[in-house]
């Protein structure tokens, strides 16, 4: 697995390499993060998967007693918990790399498949330099003003805030991930010295490569399940309100259908 994510990252250093053309698997794999013991978790997250029918594969969750080699700068903030976390989408984008595919998915194991995706029509819809595009969102008044003022006026994507936080969904390309390991990845450690942002999962990923966000929800997470990252359980909370209610307006985008009783119970 090494010696192959080591060709790919020569790959990216060439000068003058031309890009690869974008495209979607049938069989798109979804890639889930998942920590070993949380087995109710992830038997309801395969249940949900079932739903949809698409591919799917665990990924085993860094613990903050089981981190991997870190270098840190001399200062930051984050805890152990949120370099776990971090470190696990990390992981998880490692593993798509390895995959081979030209895109895939990175979910946590709390989130809903309420719409079936047809991932095709949403890339084409897509601004042409996209490397990851966040489908996800937790903060209520960026959830409303998305969707009144950028969706319902019929532009679908924004580029990618500090603001729009969450790396519960989302869509990550060939070329970001590539892109990110390249900067992060040394060996069998992670070099997280040179990025001058706050150490968390969002902040990190969607900084370092062309990311956009979807100006329209299309999951939400399951609230019978506690946030492993011990999040405000407010902000959830006030997230999933709004959702609910661009949902209830039944104006989703062409390719994502409505999945009957996908949606948890409050």
């Amino acid at each position: 697995m090494l010696s192959t994510i080591q060709n790919w990252l020569r790959d990216v250093a060439r000068v003058g390499a031309r890009p690869r053309v974008k495209r979607t698997p049938a069989d798109m794999m979804h890639y889930w993060i998942n920590p070993d013991g949380e087995s109710d978790r992830a038997q309801w997250m395969r249940s949900e998967f079932d739903k949809t029918g698409v591919h799917d594969r665990r990924v085993p969750a860094c613990r903050p007693t089981t981190l991997p080699p870190l270098h840190l700068p001399a200062r930051h903030d984050a805890s152990k918990l949120q370099l776990a976390c971090l470190c696990s989408h990390l992981a998880a984008i490692e593993h798509g790399l390895e995959g081979g595919e030209d895109m895939f998915m990175v979910m946590e194991d709390d989130i809903v498949q309420a719409f079936s995706v047809d991932f095709g029509q949403l890339v084409d819809h897509a601004p042409a330099d996209w490397e990851i595009l966040q489908l996800y969102v937790v903060n209520a008044d960026r959830l409303q003003a998305m969707y009144t003022r950028s969706y319902l006026r019929g532009r679908l994507w924004e580029r990618w805030k500090e603001k729009n936080h969450s790396t519960g969904a989302y869509l990550c390309s060939r070329d970001g991930a590539r892109r990110l390991l390249s900067r992060f990845k040394r060996g069998a450690s992670f070099d997280l010295r040179g990025h001058k942002g706050a150490l968390v999962a969002d902040e990190l990923l969607y900084r370092t490569v062309a990311t956009y966000t979807l100006t329209y929800p299309l999951y939400i997470e399951n609230d019978a399940f506690d946030s492993t990252l011990n999040s405000l359980r407010r902000l959830h909370v006030s997230s999933h309100e709004v959702i609910r209610r661009i949902w209830s307006d039944s104006t989703s985008p062409g390719f994502a259908t409505r999945v009957g009783a996908a949606r948890p119970e409050s």
